[in-house]
């Protein structure tokens, strides 16, 4: 071993003497890291400095508020007008720049702003061009800018507003050849239904939509607007499911405008989003209609002025008929119908009592399609209550 050499166990001592020196270094600069934020913690509580930080943010802020109106300028010039000065030859421009030549244009107009901003000043200057030409600036700007996110916000809401209402609605129940799939499960929001039969199942169909829709992967709804009319509370309390009253909403279809003066204040302000489904528990209620209208010709006329509203917001609507007995067979085929269904997805709403492991059940039908087998007992509890009077 030459004098050079260094045994192992003095290599092995001297790499743990450099590691404990950068550890101590280390631990030195962490300790007089936190002393420090603690000392600028408290001096931003200070005047001076709490107004010389705010300079320093804004100037910040007032840097990106630069490269955000950079961007907007750039979109909206036109290069080969722009480009043009009087008594100078034009420039080989167009209207538009490449991508990459737009890049960098960009880049060397910060670079020359920056390489200027190296340069002695004068502070006196400086004061003085911030309050006659960046300030006025600054607040063309920033009304420009709040219009540009108006402008982008009301795209993107119209968007959205317009993709939603070329979505098919889907609620679980099959209208054999009117839906836009081979299904006939999905409708477009412009079509509307009625449905007509003993007000206990139709209100028993009408929780269970409400229920079912809002809840299952396989709908798209995402909020249902219900003008309820069984009696006691509602059944479904869902966040998506807003239920308005029969007082808040009856006789809401007198007018055209009438209705909306109800949804403004009854559910507009609890609504999460806008309502895929509205469903009316029972048409004639909504319309006075004259003493010698019949039942269809008032649910017709309510019918009309809510689907106009519906369609306003690009929802589809349910109305109901609810008759004080079992829907008759054929009954749909009679001429007092024959409006309702020229305008509307016209379905009867029956059951038909069935045994099921020696338990009675009630086969629900919407239309010609079986929709449920359920027990007596869940659509019996819907049979309208009798107040008798001492």
């Amino acid at each position: 071993m030459t004098k050079d050499e260094k045994a192992p166990e003095e290599s092995q001592e001297a790499v743990k003497s450099v590691e404990n020196l950068q550890e101590e270094s280390q631990k030195e600069i962490s300790d007089i890291a936190n002393e420090v934020a603690a000392l600028a913690n408290r001096l931003v509580h200070k005047t001076e400095f709490n107004r010389l930080i705010g300079g320093m943010l804004a100037s910040r802020r007032l840097y990106q508020m630069c490269l955000y109106e950079l961007d907007l300028l750039c979109d909206e010039t036109d290069f080969k007008k722009a480009s043009r000065i009087e008594g100078e030859e034009n420039l080989d421009v167009q209207k538009t720049l490449p991508p990459e030549r737009l890049a960098f244009l960009k880049e060397v107009l910060i670079n020359s702003a920056a390489i200027e901003a190296q340069k002695p000043f004068n502070e006196n200057d400086l004061f003085q061009q911030m309050a006659t030409t960046v300030f006025p600036w600054m607040q063309e700007i920033v009304v420009k800018h709040n219009e540009q996110e108006r402008k982008e916000q009301r795209k993107g809401f119209e968007e959205a507003y317009l993709k939603r209402i070329a979505t098919p609605v889907s609620f679980g129940v099959r209208f054999e050849d009117a839906g836009q799939d081979n299904s006939g499960f999905e409708l477009n929001r412009k079509q509307s239904v009625c449905f007509v039969g003993e007000q206990k199942v139709v209100h028993w169909l009408l929780d269970r939509i409400s229920e079912t829709a809002t809840g299952n992967n396989e709908h798209n709804v995402k909020q249902v607007l219900r003008l309820y009319s069984s009696q006691g509370k509602p059944k479904v309390t869902d966040d998506k499911v807003w239920n308005i009253p029969e007082n808040a909403w009856k006789e809401s279809a007198e007018t055209n405008n009438s209705f909306m003066r109800v949804y403004e204040s009854q559910a507009l302000p609890n609504l999460s989003n806008p309502p895929d489904l509205l469903i009316v528990d029972n048409l004639s209620h909504a319309s006075k209609g004259l003493s010698i209208s019949s039942l269809t010709t008032r649910a017709n006329d309510a019918q009309r002025k809510f689907k106009k509203w519906s369609e306003s917001v690009g929802c589809l609507l349910i109305g109901c008929i609810v008759l004080p007995r079992p829907l008759k067979a054929n009954e749909l085929m009679i001429p007092e119908y024959e409006t309702l269904k020229m305008h509307n997805l016209l379905r009867g709403v029956a059951t038909e009592q069935v045994d099921v492991d020696g338990s009675p059940h009630y086969k629900v039908f919407v239309g010609k399609y079986e929709y449920a087998v359920v027990p007596v007992s869940h659509i019996d509890e819907y049979e309208p209550r009798t107040i008798v009077e001492a």
